[in-house]
C-alpha cells in the first residue's frame, strides 16, 4: 500500500511506470516503508503487450482545455506526452501526487542493484485505489461533548464476539459541503443508529497528535454473509431484482438490505455455497437525491443513475474472523470536478468514503453474481484464467482510455459511449475472447478431452455467452466499437448524432443502468447463479432534508 507520484518527463525512461511511496509492506519488506520504490509492470510478453497497446500520446484537447477553465479536473500534468501507460495515467490523473493504492498480488519485489538506485515493485494488475491507511472494527459510544467531531468508541474484542475491547477517542470531521450544497456524510446521532449494533468498520489514519481521523465507514451488517431475507426459485428471484429490489427507496432512508437470491434449491444450500475464497461478478446501480422540500431536479422527474461492473471475493475478515465481502469496483467516470478518477475502486473509496463515496449520498445496489462456469478459474498447465479475469483485463484497458480520454485528456458521455454500454462492451469482449481463445487453441482442447466435467463446464459458458450476447444486443448485429473495441471518446451526442443514435439501438438494452443490471443478472440466475443483493439508503448520513430517490429504468 503506498502513495503513486508522477515521474517527472525526464525519468519516465529509468522509472519505466510510477514511483509509490510505500505505505505498508508484506512480512519481511518492512525495512521498505516510507521509500520511494519504482512501482513497474511485469516484464512478461501478455503484460507488456497489454500495456502497450493501451498506450497513447495525450494532446489536450479544446474541449477538455475548456472544461478544464469550468472547473473539470484533466490530466494536465500528462499533456504533450506520448505514449502514456496506465500506470502513469493513474499517478497523473489529478494535478497532485495524492492517489492512495493498494497492490494485488502477485507483487514482486527486486532489490536495490546498487546503493544510490531504489528498489523495484512489479505488479500486473491495475493498483487498487482506497480510503485509510489503517482500519478497525467499532461501536461508537457517543461524542465527546455535545456538537464535537470527537466520539469515543470501543473496539470488538475478538475473543468475547462483543463490543468490549480497548477503548478510543476518534474524529470524524465535518465533510466539506459539495456543488449540490448537500454533505455526503454527516456524523450528529450515529451511536444511535441501529446499524451500531453490530459495528461500524472505520478507516482512516492518526493525524498529528495521535487521533484516529475516520476517512470511511462501512456498517458490518452489510458486507458479513448474513442475509436479511432468502428468495427462492428463478420466478421469485428475477422478480425480485426487476421490481423489489429499489421498492419504497424514500422511505427506507438510513437502511440497509441484504437479499440472497437462488434460482434452485433451499435456503441452507444457497447460504452454504458461498465460502472463503469465493469470488463473484458485481453489478453496481446507483440512484438520486432528492432534497425533501422540492421535486427532484431531474427532466420529468427521471433518474437513470449510473452504471459498473465489479468484482467480490469472500474472505475471512482478521477483526471479526467472520466471513465477510471484500469489493472492488471497476468505475468508468466521464471528466468530473471532484477528481474521481476512472479506476479501481474498493468498497472504502467508492461507497465508504464520507468526503467522496456514495453510502451517506445515494441510495446503492450492489449485485454480487456467483456461477461457476463464470466466476471460477479454469486450470490449465501453469495457469488458470476465469472469463472474471478476463472481463476484468478488458476493463483495466478501458479504465486507462476514460483517464486520458483515449489521448484527448477527456471523456464526455453520449447516448452510445457511458458508463453503461462501454461497461457492457467489456463483458461482451471477455466472454467472446475465451470462446475463441478455448476453441482454436491446442492445448486447450487436448485439456478439455481429458477433464469432461471442465469440458461441460466450458459449454455452460458458451451457453452463457449466447444469452448473453442476444440480451444485450437484442438486434442480433454487433456494433462495430464492440467487435473490433474501438473507443470513440472524442464524438459528443452533438456530433454524429444519428450515428451514435443507431449505435446505442443496436445495444438498446445497454442504454440505461436499470435496464442492463436487470438484464444481465436475470441472464445468470435462469443459468443457475446464487446472487447477494446488497442495497444501502444514505446511510451515515443524518441530514434529514435529503431523501434517496430511486433509480428510473
Amino acid at each position: 500500500m503506498g502513495r503513486l507520484i508522477l515521474p517527472k518527463p525526464e525519468e519516465r525512461e529509468t522509472v519505466k511506470g510510477a514511483w509509490i511511496e510505500l505505505h505498508h509492506a508484506g512480512t519481511g519488506y518492512d525495512h521498505l516503508v516510507g521509500q520511494r520504490l519504482y512501482l513497474r509492470w511485469y516484464d512478461l510478453a501478455e503484460v507488456m503487450s497489454r500495456v502497450w497497446s493501451a498506450a497513447r500520446d495525450v494532446y489536450l484537447s479544446e474541449a477538455a482545455e475548456q472544461s478544464l477553465a469550468e472547473g473539470l479536473v484533466h490530466p494536465t500534468r500528462l499533456d504533450h506526452w506520448r505514449l502514456v501507460t496506465s500506470l502513469e495515467s493513474l499517478a497523473g490523473a489529478r494535478p497532485n501526487d495524492d492517489v492512495i493504492v493498494m497492490l494485488r498480488e502477485p507483487v514482486k519485489v527486486v532489490g536495490s542493484p546498487g546503493q544510490d538506485e531504489p528498489a523495484a515493485l512489479y505488479i500486473n494488475r491495475e493498483p487498487v485505489q482506497i480510503t485509510g491507511r489503517y482500519y478497525a472494527l467499532v461501536k461508537f459510544v457517543a461524542p465527546v461533548q455535545s456538537d464535537s467531531d470527537l466520539f469515543r468508541v470501543i473496539h470488538f474484542n475478538r475473543a468475547t464476539r462483543q463490543f468490549d475491547g480497548p477503548e478510543e477517542v476518534v474524529q470524524l470531521p465535518e465533510t466539506i459541503i459539495d456543488t449540490e450544497q448537500l454533505y455526503r456524510s454527516t456524523s450528529h446521532g450515529i451511536e444511535q443508529d441501529p446499524l451500531n449494533e453490530t459495528g461500524w468498520y472505520i478507516s482512516g489514519a492518526k493525524d498529528s497528535a495521535g487521533t484516529f481521523v475516520v476517512q470511511a465507514l462501512a456498517p458490518r451488517a452489510l458486507l458479513n454473509l448474513r442475509p436479511d431475507q432468502i428468495v427462492v426459485s428463478e420466478k421469485a428471484a428475477v422478480n425480485f431484482v426487476q421490481k423489489l429490489a429499489w421498492q419504497d427507496t424514500t422511505e427506507r432512508k438510513g437502511q440497509i438490505n441484504a437479499t440472497l437470491l437462488t434460482a434452485e434449491g433451499d435456503e441452507k444450500t444457497a447460504l452454504n455455497s458461498w465460502q472463503e475464497g469465493d469470488q463473484a461478478l458485481l453489478v453496481n446501480t446507483y440512484g438520486g437525491i432528492g432534497n425533501g422540500r422540492e421535486p427532484y431536479p431531474y427532466p420529468g422527474g427521471y433518474y437513470f443513475g449510473h452504471f459498473s461492473y465489479g468484482r467480490a471475493r469472500v474472505i475471512r475478515e482478521p477483526l471479526a474472523d467472520e466471513l465477510s465481502f471484500d469489493i472492488e469496483y471497476f468505475q468508468v467516470f466521464s471528466s468530473n470536478g471532484d477528481g474521481l478518477i476512472p479506476g479501481v475502486l474498493h468498497w472504502t473509496r467508492y461507497i465508504g468514503d464520507r468526503q467522496f463515496g456514495y453510502l451517506g449520498y445515494r441510495p446503492v445496489c450492489d449485485i454480487l453474481l456467483k456461477l461457476d462456469c463464470f466466476t471460477t478459474s479454469y486450470d490449465f498447465a501453469h495457469r488458470s484464467i476465469s472469463a472474471l479475469d478476463r472481463m476484468s483485463v478488458f476493463l483495466e484497458f478501458l479504465l486507462h482510455l476514460y483517464r486520458i480520454g483515449g489521448g484527448t485528456g477527456g471523456v464526455y458521455f453520449g447516448v452510445a459511449n457511458n458508463c453503461t454500454q462501454d461497461s457492457n462492451q467489456a463483458l461482451y469482449a471477455a466472454v467472446k475472447d475465451l470462446d475463441v481463445s478455448f476453441k482454436e487453441h491446442p492445448l486447450v482442447q487436448d485439456m478439455l478431452k481429458r477433464h469432461p466435467e471442465e469440458a461441460e463446464r466450458f459449454d455452460r459458458l458458451l451457453k452463457l455467452g449466447h444469452d448473453l450476447r442476444r440480451t444485450l444486443l437484442p438486434m442480433g448485429t454487433v456494433r462495430a466499437d464492440w467487435r473490433y473495441n474501438f473507443q470513440l471518446f472524442e464524438v459528443s451526442l452533438n456530433e454524429r448524432t444519428w450515428m451514435n443514435i443507431l449505435r446505442a439501438l443496436m445495444s438498446w438494452r445497454a442504454m440505461t443502468p436499470h435496464w442492463a443490471s436487470t438484464a444481465v443478472t436475470k441472464v445468470f440466475l435462469e443459468h443457475g447463479a446464487t446472487a447477494w443483493v446488497l442495497r444501502t439508503n444514505q446511510v451515515g448520513n443524518y441530514d434529514p432534508e435529503m431523501v434517496p430517490k430511486a433509480i428510473d429504468p
